[in-house]
Parts: C-alpha cells; sequence; structure tokens
C-alpha cells in the first residue's frame, strides 16, 4: 500500500477509515513516495512562511508543530510514526 499525500493526511488526522486499513496492512507493505513526504513538508514550511504575516496562521504553527509526527527515518515499521 503506497499512501498518497491525501490519504497520509487523513492517517495524521486519525481518519477511522483510513486507520483501519492501515492496521489491517502488514507493516512491511506500507509506504509513501519521497513526493508525498515533500509535500507534508513544504504544507508545514508554507504554514510557517503565513504566520509571518497573520497571528492566526502564527497560532496553527505552533499548533501543528505541536502536533508534528516524528519522522523515524531509521524505523521499518510505517506504523511507527509518532507524534511528539
Amino acid at each position: 500500500m503506497i499512501l498518497d499525500t491525501d490519504h497520509l493526511s487523513l492517517l495524521l488526522q486519525n481518519h477511522p477509515l483510513i486507520q483501519q486499513k492501515v492496521a489491517q496492512t502488514l507493516p512491511d507493505e506500507i509506504g509513501m513516495t519521497t513526493i508525498t513526504a515533500e509535500e507534508q513538508l513544504r504544507g508545514r514550511l508554507n504554514v510557517i512562511r503565513l504566520s509571518i504575516y497573520t497571528s492566526s496562521a502564527r497560532m496553527l504553527c505552533v499548533s501543528s508543530a505541536a502536533e508534528s509526527p516524528n519522522w523515524n527515518t531509521r524505523s521499518q515499521n510505517f506504523r511507527d510514526l509518532t507524534f511528539s
């Protein structure tokens, strides 16, 4: 199973159907593309960039950073994606 950007975003938001599908899939069979990783990073960086201009975006940036996934690149298990 390759998670695209939309599915990964839903997984990170604890979407029940996506969580169920991931839970039913062997960890070695779950992955994402480098494009998905880049898009996730660009989204976070865009929130930071916008935070310069608005206080509400700044608060979103702080909130998002608090819930950022720990991209454990050494892990062989996709389910090891944790939140700090």
